[in-house]
């Protein structure tokens, strides 16, 4: 048997199987994967007791939609930037936390969309480190 992910046909079947009261092996069987993968889709997505597949679809929409880009998912999450930033964390350390987004997209969203976040950041330099005596143009 194939040793890959459980994808979207067969997440109703799992649910269907589960709620029958059959073992993660006699679904693993009947939907011709591994029995490691079915128990770690399982898993991961409520146990076997609280697997539901509208919460397993938008678990796995979000995460596809937070790793195209992400410019968007930062525009949900502005409370806590503001937040995170308030409390002198850098965007890096704040895309550590959120796992949605990246740094680079903190950093977009801050001088797109909320200037006034700018004040929050560690370092308030510009974009270019000037010599010393020269003239601001």
């Amino acid at each position: 048997m194939a040793h890959t992910q459980i994808g979207p046909s067969e997440w109703l079947v799992v649910a269907r199987l589960l709620k029958a009261g059959y073992g993660i092996r006699a679904i693993a069987e009947a939907i011709g994967k591994d029995h490691s993968a079915v128990f770690r889709h399982v898993r991961t997505n409520g146990g076997r007791d609280g697997y539901d597949v509208r919460e397993v679809r938008r678990q796995k929409a979000h995460a596809a939609h937070c790793s195209h880009g992400g410019h968007s998912c930062a525009a949900r999450h502005p409370a806590a930037h503001r937040q995170l930033l308030k409390e002198h964390q850098s965007p890096e350390q704040i895309a550590g936390v959120l796992k949605c987004v990246s740094a680079s997209t903190i950093y977009r969203y801050i001088h797109e969309r909320a200037p006034h976040l700018k004040q929050f950041l560690r370092s308030k330099k510009g974009k270019y480190r000037r010599r010393r005596g020269t003239k601001m143009r």
